[in-house]
Order: structure tokens, then C-alpha cells, then sequence
């Protein structure tokens, strides 16, 4: 971390349309905006728990809203979401927690891969008619970024001991700052956490 490049962590969820938008927009300028862009998935529906939040969608007027918003801001920042028709039934499902510890695994074993992966179980879950998470479509986003064979079999593995201890260490980290939703973003400017939530909050950064 240095005076010209400050610390920014990013929390995401794979399953969270702001979540993808958000990822893409940090992914895309941290350089021109000159930070350091640390990547922490997170297990959404947990820190909801924990902080008592709700879907947004739960109520009938503001999802109504959200589709509307979701389509214009991944078409503005050219993100290829295509809202699932399940995607609410698949939030309460957890499917998403397998991929999101194979995550978790990748970026202490393989940080350079962290961003194409995420981007691929982005794509797999929000760039469909029907949202899915399986155990195959693992070691497919793997092979995706060019992790296959015996590497791909030790961090499938891993997925469910280290994987799931550490995402669990990553989504209380979140809440530790404050965290309830995605994307969450917090900022080093000295020492002193700056915390950013949602998509519109991160040109203030």
C-alpha cells in the first residue's frame, strides 16, 4: 500500500447483480484510478442474516424498480446481465456458497486467477434464463481460466475444509466493517477504513 495507491477491498457475492456491476466497474478502472484492488467473495445471504437486512426484491414495488435499474446500469457499464427468472429462489438456496469457497481457495493458491474466475460464475449464474450453481461447473470455470488436471482436483478439495473456514473468516471480516450488502466496498486513505456501499457510491471513491 502506498500513498499513490491506496487499499481498496471489494466484497461480492457471485450471485449479486450489483455485486457483478460493481466488481466490473472496480476491475476495469483500479488502474486508472490508481488503487490497490483487493477481491473478497463473500456469502451474501449470511451477512444479510447477521445484519438483519432483507432482499431488496421482497418488496413488490422496489423489485419492480430493480429490473429496470439492473437493465439500464448493465447495459451503461457494458455488463452482459440477463436477469435470471429463478434468481430469487436460487438466493435462498445456497447454491452459490460452493462456488464462491472454491473462490476463497483460488485466491490464496492462485491470487492472478481470482478475477477470471469470479467472472465466469458471474456469467454462469446472472448471464442465463435459469440461475444454477453445480458441482460440475467448477472444475468447468477452473479449466475456463487455466487450472485443470491434478491442480484443479487439490483446490476442488480444499474447497470444503479451508474454503469454507475462510469464507466464512471473509464475510465476518465484511461485517467487522460494517458491511449488510454487496458490492461493499472499503477504502484505506492513511489507516482509517472508508466504507462505500453499492454501485452508485463507487465514483466517490
Amino acid at each position: 500500500q502506498t500513498m499513490s495507491r491506496p487499499l481498496v477491498k471489494l466484497y461480492y457475492d457471485v450471485i449479486s447483480p450489483y455485486g457483478w456491476i460493481g466488481f466490473e466497474i472496480l476491475c476495469r478502472y483500479q488502474h486508472k484510478w490508481k488503487i490497490n484492488l483487493d477481491l473478497n467473495p463473500v456469502f451474501l445471504s449470511g451477512l444479510m442474516k447477521a445484519t438483519g437486512n432483507t432482499p431488496p426484491g421482497m418488496v413488490p414495488a422496489k423489485a419492480k424498480y430493480i429490473n429496470v435499474e439492473l437493465k439500464r446500469l448493465a447495459e451503461f457499464h457494458r455488463v452482459p446481465l440477463s436477469l435470471p427468472n429463478n434468481l430469487f429462489e436460487f438466493m435462498f438456496s445456497n447454491d452459490n456458497m460452493m462456488a464462491l469457497r472454491l473462490l476463497t481457495v483460488v485466491k490464496a493458491s492462485h491470487p492472478d486467477k481470482l478475477e477470471s474466475l469470479s467472472r465466469e460464475f458471474f456469467q454462469k449464474i446472472l448471464s442465463t434464463t435459469e440461475a444454477k450453481m453445480e458441482l460440475d461447473m467448477l472444475r468447468t470455470g477452473l479449466e475456463e481460466v487455466g487450472i485443470t488436471g491434478e491442480e484443479a482436483d487439490r483446490l476442488l478439495e480444499r474447497r470444503d475444509s479451508e474454503g469454507k473456514e475462510e469464507l466464512k473468516k471473509c464475510t465476518s471480516e465484511a461485517i467487522g466493517y460494517g458491511a449488510f450488502g454487496v458490492p461493499y466496498m472499503v477504502a484505506f486513505v492513511g489507516e482509517e477504513p472508508v466504507p462505500f456501499f453499492g454501485v452508485a457510491q463507487i465514483y466517490m471513491l
